[in-house]
């Protein structure tokens, strides 16, 4: 086990959090989890918060000595079947014990309101704060830091964390009100945001969000509508209404308007009986790619850390473990996310033709540049990349990077390949 936090209370008793590899670490009777949970080792054997490198997956946990160190006062694992860690610890005057770190667990305590897109994963880490009580047997709802950099640096044990994102940081309250809206995705990759990118394509997931049944828009005058019939749902960021191409309940597609494209930060305001608002920075461009599944790939015996595009063949069909790419054609994947690429982009046109934009990409085992051309007849924030198949590649599939005008898209990708 190894300690990551400390506290000592008035009566001397200590209470110590971190994590621990160990399937029989000592636990109490009517402790909050009394179980290692975790399946499965971490995608490489290193610590997810920093430390020594471990062969076996880490959990959390949680446990509180008294005065003399001889006897436990309470002792409980916390954490899901994947790889979690604690990394911070406060406590109030009451005794309870508020918790920070690093969830990778889908299945981490304390996130049964939280929509499975919005959970986290081995692909995206998130961090949380949650607080276990002070006898060290119940918990309360977690907190997940979407989008922000996994690892709280401060907890003030009243149910208030500061999570670090790049430079910046943001607060997270325990016991806040809860949003309809829980989370903002990439709708290409479904990865956290915390930034946008204008015409960029968006995910948005929560409860009684939109309409039911769902809705998929139907281009008007070769726009997508900006309201969907008589939903009553609206999109707006900074007050432009955003285009909505989907909505149903849990779920809710948009584009970013590209007029927010001069603007440091926006304001997103999802209507839909109640508001929700999630406040966003604006950068130029974070390019994705869009992808089968949020996992990691697999086929057969063999597992690739990284994620599998969406992407046809030279012949069209829909490439994959059961239709692998030939070695020397192109595969064609599809891009969101890329900005004012394309000279002066219109919010919610759908493209009438493969113009190529001024766009420079290249995968990293090659230094030939990567055609990337308009998807014509696909809202104009989505664009085609071709990828060049080396006829003498070896070995069964082809992993791979992509960098977008001097931007890396933020996922590793593999073809499969004949």
């Amino acid at each position: 086990a190894v300690p990551a936090a400390m506290a000592v209370d008035s009566a001397g008793t200590v209470t110590v959090a971190g994590i621990t590899a160990s399937r029989d670490y000592p636990v109490t009777p009517g402790a909050y989890q009394t179980t290692n949970f975790t399946t499965r080792p971490p995608s490489d054997t290193t610590s997810v918060f920093g430390g020594a490198p471990y062969s076996l997956p880490v959990t959390g946990y949680v446990t509180k000595l008294n005065a003399t160190g001889s006897g436990l006062v309470f002792s409980t694992y916390l954490g899901g079947s994947s790889v979690d860690s604690i990394s911070s610890m406060a406590t109030d005057s009451a005794g309870r014990i508020y918790l920070g770190g690093v969830a990778i667990s889908p299945d981490f305590p304390g996130l049964s309101v939280v929509p499975d897109a919005c959970r986290p994963s081995y692909v995206y880490p998130l961090a949380f704060v949650t607080r276990l009580s002070a006898d060290g047997s119940s918990l309360t709802e977690t907190q997940l830091a979407f989008g922000l950099t996994p690892g709280l640096v401060a907890l003030d044990g009243q149910g208030k964390a500061t999570a670090q994102m790049g430079g910046a940081l943001a607060s997270l309250d325990l016991f806040a009100a809860p949003s309809p809206l829980v989370c903002t995705t990439d709708a290409a990759d479904f990865a956290p945001l915390s930034s946008v990118a204008p015409g960029q394509l968006l995910s948005l997931f929560g409860e009684d969000i939109g309409p039911t049944p769902a809705v998929q828009a139907q281009p008007q005058g070769g726009f997508i509508p900006v309201s969907l019939g008589y939903t009553g749902l609206s999109v707006t960021f900074n007050d432009v209404p955003a285009p909505i191409l989907y909505a149903s309940t849990g779920q809710v597609n948009v584009q970013v308007p590209y007029e927010v494209a001069d603007l440091a930060s926006v304001t997103m305001k999802i209507q839909y009986g109640t508001a929700s608002t999630a406040v966003f920075s604006v950068v130029p461009s974070q390019p994705s790619v869009f992808v089968q599944a949020a996992g990691y790939a697999t086929c057969g015996y063999e597992i690739r850390e990284s994620l599998l595009p969406v992407a046809l063949n030279a012949d069209g069909s829909v490439s994959g473990c059961g239709n692998k790419a030939p070695r020397g054609t192109f595969v064609t994947v599809f891009l969101n996310g890329l900005g004012l690429a394309g000279g002066h982009p219109v919010t919610g046109a759908i493209g009438t033709t493969s113009e190529a934009p001024p766009v420079s990409a290249t995968a990293s085992f090659s230094t030939e540049p990567v055609p990337v051309t308009a998807d014509a007849g696909a809202i104009n924030g989505v664009w085609q990349a071709q990828i060049a198949i080396p006829l003498g590649w070896s070995g069964p599939s082809l992993q791979f990077t992509l960098t977008v005008n001097g931007v890396a898209v933020r996922d590793s990708l593999v073809l499969w390949l004949k």
